[in-house]
């Protein structure tokens, strides 16, 4: 295995424990706002894991500037998770909603 091999499995690797990193911090920040019932302070903690994610991030950012650039692969998988984090996130910032897969065409039609 050539050393750009190896410099390109460890990159994966890195995206993907900081994929893992960021989905345990957002579970880790949800599960402890669903326990407070005071609104001032659900907020006050939602801040504070919002900051937490931007200081993780920018850590992140760092770690794959230190190995070099990650390929344009790598970035877009590593940014599709952070957006899929952030669309669940504003789910369940709404919590009276429910999600409807109809209406996003999740559902086909069955003929009669």
């Amino acid at each position: 295995m050539s050393d750009s091999e190896e410099e390109t499995v460890s990159k994966s690797k890195l995206v993907k424990r900081h994929g893992r990193e960021l989905r345990d911090l957002k579970d880790k920040g949800q599960r402890e706002i669903k326990k407070i019932k005071n609104k001032a302070e659900k907020k006050e903690l939602e801040q504070k894991y919002k900051d937490l994610e931007q200081e993780l991030l920018a850590k992140h950012k760092g770690e794959l500037e230190a190995i070099g650039a990650a390929p344009k692969e790598e970035e877009k998988e590593n940014e599709a998770v952070v957006d899929a984090a952030a669309m669940i996130m504003a789910a369940e910032a709404n919590e009276g909603d429910e999600f409807n897969p109809g209406f996003f065409g999740g559902q086909k039609q069955l003929s009669k």
